[in-house]
């Protein structure tokens, strides 16, 4: 690693995925950065490219995403403006299919000095991560050594976690673990959306390039190895993550129900029949032996379903991609007391 001061400016070469938010303001962010020249993008090989996504519209979900929207549009519209007097056309773009031999001649012709990943979806091969002269650095959106993997922003709302953060660190052959370069911490507020999550990190990560790219230049980059016992890695989400599981506890259940908001919820079966369940509240501690996902009580507040530890009031849920109220769950499911969701 270069350890050397240099007056010229750094030649980045960024890897990032198309189809996510975070990768593109990021790249939004390094295009505005005085001191760095962005000279190539690699990205998503055409076919990887995503369509648009059929996802359940309600309107309290366009109301939050638009909310969202704004606030985080109002945070980066320094960059917006700042990207629109900067000319993009030397900066080379390839969207390789393989990640091989050949496309890592290509880069080392480039002479890039750093390589930054973020939200880049493949396992760049050692024999790219190798080539630059300062380091391949990667900014992952969760606190390192947890939460390594896909999708941090999900499961950290899952699994109830009260704070997260972005961590800038070096890349190896294992994924999200290397040493630890910068971190920057945030609290995960009460009721938050995935969506809302994914701008607040974006937002967080973001306002580390500058240091970042300054010590780099300096040569003063200080890194730490991540304790890798305290490792914990969570895959993309499927749709299986989203299912209830009614032998939790309440608190749990709920966490996923919040973590899934900002699509169509998590879901359960009755009967055969899919309940998507979108809005829950927590109710009194359960006093007898009741099996787990039973309904003890419907009524005009609410469907009252059994977990390990407490009742769960089921208030608003989706069926056919309609959000509908309790009383219209009842309905349409023909629900009884003594019903089990599975």
């Amino acid at each position: 690693m270069s350890k050397n001061k240099t007056a010229k400016k750094l030649k980045v070469l960024l890897f990032l995925n198309e189809n996510s938010q975070f990768s593109k303001y990021h790249y939004l962010k390094l295009l505005v950065q005085d001191d760095i020249e962005l000279v190539g993008i690699i990205t998503n090989h055409n076919q990887e490219l995503r369509s648009k996504r059929t996802k359940f519209f309600s309107m309290l979900n366009f109301f939050r995403r638009l909310i969202d929207r704004m606030y985080f549009e109002y945070k980066i519209l320094p960059l917006r403006l700042k990207k629109s007097f900067i000319n993009t056309d030397g900066i080379r773009i390839m969207r390789p299919n393989k990640l091989n031999t050949e496309l890592a001649s290509e880069i080392y012709s480039m002479e890039p000095d750093l390589i930054i990943s973020a939200g880049y979806y493949r396992k760049i091969p050692n024999s790219i991560l190798r080539i630059p002269k300062v380091g391949s650095f990667n900014f992952h959106p969760s606190l390192l050594p947890a939460y390594a993997g896909g999708n941090p922003w999900f499961w950290v709302i899952a699994k109830g976690e009260k704070y997260t953060g972005v961590t800038i660190h070096l890349m190896t052959s294992v994924y999200d673990s290397g040493d630890i370069v910068l971190q920057n911490k945030i609290r995960i507020e009460n009721g938050i959306t995935e969506q809302r999550l994914i701008y607040l990190t974006t937002i967080a990560s973001i306002n580390l390039v500058p240091s970042f790219i300054k010590k780099c230049k300096d040569g003063k980059l200080e890194m730490k190895p991540q304790v890798l016992s305290k490792r914990s890695y969570f895959g993309i989400v499927t749709d299986i993550d989203k299912k209830i599981q009614w032998s939790c506890n309440a608190e749990s259940i709920k966490n996923l129900i919040q973590a899934c908001s900002s699509g169509s919820g998590a879901w359960t079966k009755v009967s055969n029949e899919r309940l998507w369940i979108d809005k829950v509240k927590i109710g009194n501690n359960i006093s007898q032996d009741i099996n787990s996902g039973m309904i003890i009580n419907i009524g005009r507040k609410g469907i009252e379903v059994t977990t390990r530890d407490k009742i769960l009031l089921i208030k608003k849920g989706i069926i056919n991609n309609s959000r509908i109220g309790h009383l219209d769950i009842i309905k349409k499911l023909k629900l009884r007391e003594g019903d089990i969701f599975n």
